[in-house]
């Protein structure tokens, strides 16, 4: 009986934290390539910059 109940927290758990991630609209691959993004501005601001100097 005790490994049943587990079984079904266990569900309950991952549908609610899939449900959080869907809610929240922010997967891995999503905040990954915004920061990916972030880094080549601040290089490309960079390397404009120098240009100027």
């Amino acid at each position: 009986m005790e490994k049943k109940e587990q079984k079904e927290k266990n569900k309950k758990k991952r549908t609610e934290r899939k449900e959080r991630k869907e809610r929240n609209g922010k997967k891995g691959t999503e905040r990954k390539e915004r920061i990916g993004l972030q880094k080549r501005r601040r290089i490309e601001i960079g390397l404009s910059k120098l240009r100027f100097l």
